[in-house]
């Protein structure tokens, strides 16, 4: 018999996991949870490119955790890190979308629920800025990306109990950052995921009627 994988990463970024929370808050319409996430999303994102951008100055991991470990906690701090790391790396400044901030601020400190479509507009703009930023370091950074993701897994595998079995999962989502190609906008996305969705409860219903014995098991699983 086997060994059973007790202890499973999940390999993709932080910011991808976030977007797709959000898409999943907005299918069932939960405005305020879509929007934390979202928001989170863009910051995660702000911290995977300082940590690219860093290593492609041929930075150690060592040395960039020793100066990160005095902003790790302050997310102003991280925006003003990466704002002028891009500036050196470009020659550009990055265009923060401030609306995006005030909605944030009125969502997660006011209180102010949004209407589905106030988040749906959020989602739009906020998926924008994350692909162009996102598209930007694996045209230009590839090799830096891939490292700090790989060290970023091995940390994470690092929390596995001692002697514990360690496996890894890349879920489907919204924006890949190793994907061949992403869409275009956020609707586009969210559609796309809607539909792997379906299909994904139409193979599980399959499954569960063949073990009940009702019927024949499909084997073909819904393409991501």
């Amino acid at each position: 018999m086997g060994s059973w994988v007790a202890f499973c990463i999940v390999q993709n970024p932080k910011f991808e996991t976030l977007l797709t929370a959000a898409a999943d808050a907005l299918i069932y319409d939960q405005t305020l949870q879509a929007i934390a996430c979202l928001a989170a999303a863009r910051e995660r994102l702000y911290e995977l490119a300082v940590r690219v951008l860093v290593r492609s100055k041929k930075i150690d991991e060592s040395s960039f955790a020793e100066a990160w470990k005095d902003v790790s906690s302050q997310s102003e701090r991280q925006l003003g890190a990466f704002l002028f790391l891009y500036l050196l790396a470009t020659g550009k400044a990055f265009k923060i979308d401030k609306s995006l901030s005030q909605a944030r601020n009125a969502a997660l400190h006011k209180g102010e629920i949004p209407t589905t479509e106030k988040a749906f507009e959020f989602a739009e703009k906020t998926y924008l800025e994350v692909k162009d930023l996102a598209d930007y370091l694996r045209a230009e950074h590839a090799d830096a990306l891939r490292e700090v993701m790989h060290e970023e897994n091995v940390r994470k595998a690092a929390k596995a109990p001692a002697g514990v079995r360690v496996g890894t999962i890349a879920l489907n989502t919204i924006y890949g950052s190793v994907a061949e190609k992403s869409s275009a906008t956020f609707k586009e996305a969210f559609d796309q995921y809607k539909a792997w969705l379906l299909e994904l409860d139409g193979l599980v219903a399959g499954t569960q009627k063949h073990f009940a014995g009702s019927g024949p098991l499909s084997t073909k699983a819904p393409e991501p």
